[in-house]
């Protein structure tokens, strides 16, 4: 028996988890969403059609149960009519709560009756010219958004282009639009709303820029995507043709709400280390480990990691010889078998690199070639890094065979050498292709369109994720600036940052926006922990710098280096653990509340907070890398890392931060 659904006066009711999902006669698609106690819908979902003149909301829909044997989805297939014209959807929800949805416009056509003569009823005119996809959701529980490909939007007037640090921001005021998105997502501190698309190809739009449209309306915010806004090609055929009525035209969505999952501390406060990783090692791996960290010391790595009380040591692209590839060779195997030994000596997990790429010099690129490469540009045009040995690196498409080659060549090397999970660097990404070989891609006016194998990425990370958690397993996957949500169920954890990281260490950005960190970096209104990548290039960017944004927003960073940086992350690890952070409340310094003790701060500095039961562990950070500003306290308070009792006011630079522990009692 699925328990998942349960039969109402009028649809079903989905359960996923603390979210349901309602399907009545207001609506062919959801008429209620519920996550964590929240219902997210203001009214049901519309779907808006224009035939021959007159514009409508499909209601009176009728929904039915497909039975099958699964426990871990519900199939429902609900039609509804107006006119002349058909809405039939297909919804398929899985145990995550993903819905993937296929949606079908047909005209209403003629009867088997009609069709031979017996029955003379007047036809009904056929001329659809405008469908949208109108998504009323409840003001009070977003804040944010977030748009895959990155930028190009215009938010209350003002245009952003496609840079990364644009990815993400607050709502505007009044009104967003832009272009076909493959993802939107809409979302707040607790939960969030998102839709996505593998391809635009269905679609006909005369004003192209306008496909994605956020309306705020007061106490309701309207998402809007516009599928037609005049008669689709396919449909512009001659009279004598349309008697029959013409094909359906479909398209298939996905839809996701969060968070995916309830939080885990305990997975935000590993202790982890990922060497090589934008600070280079020139050796190898197994040789840099082994040998005494600094002059003038006998520790060598293996050593200084257990001493650091590292619980996760992640292994950067170096790793392997042939890059992303699940065949070793000889000295691959030695290096892996070494570091493993080393490490499971003294306690640590190994976790190692693989990503979005081939290398020239696999063989597997020597077989399947240009078949498993992902074309996003013009076809001769690609590829990825250079890199010792002498290789360069190509971008592959799960949209191919590699999808299947991955899977099964990865989890092979995990039960042969042992190693503690995966770090997925982009391949969980929805990259677009458009390369006809594998399938990507759909040709218009003479020229190929990109596609998104969404749908495959999902099947791939779900095969993995069932596979890391039936076996103890990390799933760490580095997101890219885009939180990918068909496949973010399968996430442990997640890794993001790079994206805008070049900018701070050329010290191009004087102060990032607020919003792209509050919707992307705490990780509670997701369920996914986000570690903060954290890179440096004093004087001008810091990993100091780096971390201070991180805490602020509740994320503790992956260190990179294992110098300074680690230090300076363990004693903050040792900071969280003594005060108990992993049982404490965070809030957050955009909340409207005033804190519950005595403070004061001027200047571009702010104050997150953990609370637990009486006592306090305060992060006061600067936010503005040229804007100085001062914090005090009207309660005693000791410096969290030299253990002093501070009594003036405390000065930060820009970029700065401060950790305060103190107690008071209600």
């Amino acid at each position: 028996m699925n328990e998942m659904i349960e039969k109402t006066a009028d649809g079903y009711e989905i359960r996923v988890g603390r979210r349901s999902y309602t399907l009545g006669k207001e609506s062919p698609l959801f008429s209620k969403i519920e996550s964590i106690g929240k219902e997210l819908l203001a009214a049901p979902i519309r779907l808006v059609c224009e035939n021959a003149g007159e514009r409508f909301v499909f209601g009176d829909a009728m929904h039915f149960r497909v039975l099958d044997e699964s426990r871990d989805s519900v199939t429902i297939s609900t039609t509804a009519e107006k006119g002349a014209v058909i809405a039939n959807s297909v919804l398929r929800t899985e145990d995550d709560g993903c819905t993937d949805i296929s949606l079908s416009i047909c005209p209403r056509g003629k009867t088997v009756a009609e069709v031979f003569g017996f029955s003379k009823e007047k036809p009904i005119p056929f001329d659809v010219t405008y469908l949208a996809l109108e998504v009323p959701l409840r003001s009070e529980n977003l804040q944010y958004f977030q748009l895959y490909p990155h930028g190009l939007y215009v938010s209350d007037g003002v245009y952003h282009n496609w840079e990364p640090i644009h990815a993400a921001d607050l709502l505007p005021e009044k009104e967003l639009h832009c272009g076909f998105k493959e993802q939107v997502l809409l979302l707040g501190d607790a939960c969030g709303f998102g839709l996505f698309f593998g391809s635009d190809e269905p679609m006909t739009l005369s004003d192209p820029d306008r496909a994605v449209e956020i309306e705020r309306q007061g106490e309701v915010t309207l998402l809007r995507i516009h599928l037609l806004d005049r008669k689709p090609d396919v449909w512009d055929i001659p009279d004598y043709l349309r008697e029959r009525g013409f094909f359906p035209l479909t398209f298939r969505f996905g839809l996701q709400t969060l968070p995916v999952r309830d939080w885990d501390p305990k997975t935000a406060l590993e202790r982890n280390l990922h060497i090589d990783c934008y600070h280079k090692i020139a050796g190898n791996y197994e040789d840099f480990l082994s040998a005494p960290v600094c002059e003038g010391s006998a520790e060598i790595g293996y050593d200084r990691l257990k001493r650091l009380g590292i619980q996760v040591l992640y292994l950067h692209e170096k790793w392997n010889d042939l890059q992303n590839n699940p065949q070793l060779t000889d000295k691959t195997d030695a290096r892996l078998r070494t570091i493993i030994a080393e490490c499971h000596a003294r306690g640590i997990r190994v976790v190692p690199y693989f990503g979005y790429e081939v290398a020239s010099l696999s063989p597997l690129f020597a077989k399947h070639g240009m078949d498993i490469v992902r074309i996003s540009e013009r076809p001769t045009r690609g590829g990825q890094w250079y890199r010792y040995p002498y290789q360069r690196d190509l971008p592959i498409c799960m949209g191919s065979q590699w999808a299947d080659i991955f899977y099964e060549g990865v989890t092979a090397l995990q039960k042969a050498y042992g190693f503690d999970g995966f770090y997925l660097d982009g391949t969980a990404c929805p990259h677009p292709c458009k390369n006809r070989r594998h399938g990507c891609g759909y040709e218009r006016d003479g020229e190929i369109h990109p596609t998104v194998p969404i749908w495959e990425i999902r099947a791939l990370m779900r095969k993995l994720g069932a596979y890391c958690r039936e076996n103890d397993l990390i799933l760490n996957v580095h997101v890219n600036g885009t939180l990918n949500l068909p496949a973010l169920s399968t996430f442990g954890s997640a890794w993001d940052g790079e994206t805008f990281q070049t900018k701070m260490l050329h010290g191009e950005v004087k102060k990032m926006p607020e919003g792209l960190l509050r919707a992307m970096f705490t990780g509670y209104n997701t369920g996914v922990p986000v570690f903060s990548l954290c890179y440096s290039a004093p004087p001008v960017w810091t990993f100091r710098n780096a971390t201070a944004l991180a805490l602020l927003h509740g994320s503790f960073p992956k260190p990179v280096d294992i110098a300074e940086p680690l230090e300076l992350m363990a004693s903050i690890w040792d900071i969280a653990e003594d005060f108990g952070v992993g049982e404490a409340v965070f809030h957050p310094y955009w909340e409207e509340s005033d804190p519950p003790f005595p403070v004061k701060t001027d200047g571009d500095v702010h104050i997150s907070y953990y609370k637990k039961e009486g006592n306090f562990l305060a992060v006061v950070a600067g936010i503005s890398a040229d804007q100085h500003g001062s914090v005090a306290f009207g309660c005693p308070v000791r410096d969290a890392e030299s253990g002093e009792v501070v009594t003036d006011p405390v000065s930060l630079e820009g970029f700065d931060f401060r950790l305060f522990r103190f107690c008071v009692h209600d």
